[in-house]
């Protein structure tokens, strides 16, 4: 309830059980998350959210907040737009050493293991889950779906680097998807040092990248 506290993980959590209970993104409905979480390389296993909601994930929105060392393992998360398994829509957040092999689905801004990221950082960040978007209309009547293996959107100098990579199928039934990620707008992906990947297959309608399906005044380095 006190969603600008520390917080950390005593060992590995066995979610299975949220497969029959409607699990609650923490920090949804406008309230976001703030504080620090630290999983303490721990697991969280089989975590099932089943919502239609946007800023879907472990946490659906957060600002300022701290998030690191955790993987997600099995499990299904559903949502509407920004749905990504640890975070739905990140905004002005440090996100570092995150694993997540769930399968996720959502509508607009759909990724692995974020939906969508404003002004944030996230460092080592995989995912081996298969991902999926059904997309939504834009102001054309066209389905945009930006959905990628990591991220599904990037903006306002949020940077995508260290170990990260994707080994989950990335799709999408409209445009911008990507093996990292879907939508990249004045971002920076890649430290120039660390190897960035995606080893799985990317479909979609167009913008569709290995890498990333749509940049805007964004950098890509050593992927």
């Amino acid at each position: 309830t006190n969603l600008g506290g520390n917080y950390a993980l005593r060992n590995s959590i066995d979610a299975t059980s949220t497969e029959q209970k409607n699990f609650i993104s923490i920090g949804s409905d406008g309230n976001a998350f703030t504080g620090k979480f630290d999983g303490i390389d721990y697991n969280i296993f089989g975590l099932t959210i089943n919502s239609n909601k946007s800023n879907t994930g472990l946490f659906g929105e957060t600002n300022g907040a701290t998030i690191n060392n955790v993987t997600l393992v099995g499990g299904k998360i559903t949502g509407g737009d920004n749905t990504g398994a640890l975070v739905g829509y990140a905004i002005d957040s440090n996100i570092s050493n995150v694993v997540n092999s769930a399968e996720v689905n959502g509508n607009r801004n759909v990724g692995g293991l974020i939906g969508a990221a404003t002004n944030s950082n996230v460092e080592n960040a995989v995912n081996t889950g298969t991902i999926h978007s059904d997309g939504g209309s834009d102001n054309h009547g066209d389905v945009v779906s930006s959905v990628g293996g990591l991220i599904g959107s990037m903006y306002q100098n949020s940077t995508l680097d260290g170990n990260s990579y994707n080994l989950g199928d990335v799709s999408g039934k409209g445009y911008n998807v990507g093996g990292l990620v879907g939508h990249a707008v004045n971002s920076t992906i890649g430290d120039g040092t660390h190897l960035v990947y995606n080893r799985l297959d990317v479909t979609g309608k167009y913008n569709v990248g290995g890498i990333v399906g749509n940049m805007e005044g964004t950098t890509v380095q050593n992927a």
